[in-house]
């Protein structure tokens, strides 16, 4: 695919629904996006990532569905607080779902089905204040769940290596866990 589907560099208030973005590099790509929403948008087939957010904050990414995405379906990177990530299908990425930065905190992922990823499920970096991680499905993921300040409730994980990995400023509370080959919770 080329570079990117959507993209751009600073930008606050943006809607962006009913799309089908296929193969690109990325699908949906911004320096920083807050206050915005992302819904009802199909990302198929990218070279690297469904959404890649260097930052962002309260944003809402809902209802979309992200297949065969290389690297991650949707990616946040540094500086993000206050994103709704729910009822979301991805598929097939190396990453399902990954707040990778250490100041990303406050975050809900919700509600969303998370198959096929080649390493984590759902990926939260160990931060000053949690992200919550509430009542996903998680199913053939190396690491279903992989947070290092997270509060992880209701949950289902099956077929991966380890269910749920937490840091020890976790809370993990009322998960199902079934099939893995090392550990339930690590």
């Amino acid at each position: 695919g080329g570079d990117k589907g959507i993209s751009g560099g600073y930008i606050k208030s943006l809607k962006v629904n009913n799309l089908k973005i296929i193969n690109f590099s990325q699908g949906i790509s911004f320096s920083s996006l807050n206050d915005s929403s992302i819904e009802k948008v199909v990302i198929n087939n990218m070279s690297d990532k469904g959404i890649f957010l260097a930052s962002g904050s309260d944003n809402s990414i809902r209802n979309n569905e992200f297949k065969q995405n290389l690297n991650n379906g949707v990616y946040f990177g540094s500086d993000s607080t206050n994103n709704i990530i729910r009822n979301n299908f991805v598929d097939s990425s190396k990453t399902g779902i990954s707040f990778a930065s250490v100041r990303s905190y406050n975050n809900t992922i919700k509600d969303n089905f998370v198959y096929n990823s080649l390493t984590d499920g759902i990926y939260v970096a160990a931060a000053s204040k949690p992200s919550i991680v509430i009542n996903n499905v998680i199913d053939k993921s190396s690491d279903g769940i992989d947070g290092g300040t997270v509060v992880v409730i209701n949950n289902t994980v099956t077929n991966g290596a380890y269910g749920i990995r937490a840091g020890s400023n976790s809370s993990v509370e009322n998960n199902a866990i079934m099939y893995t080959s090392s550990y339930g919770i690590y």
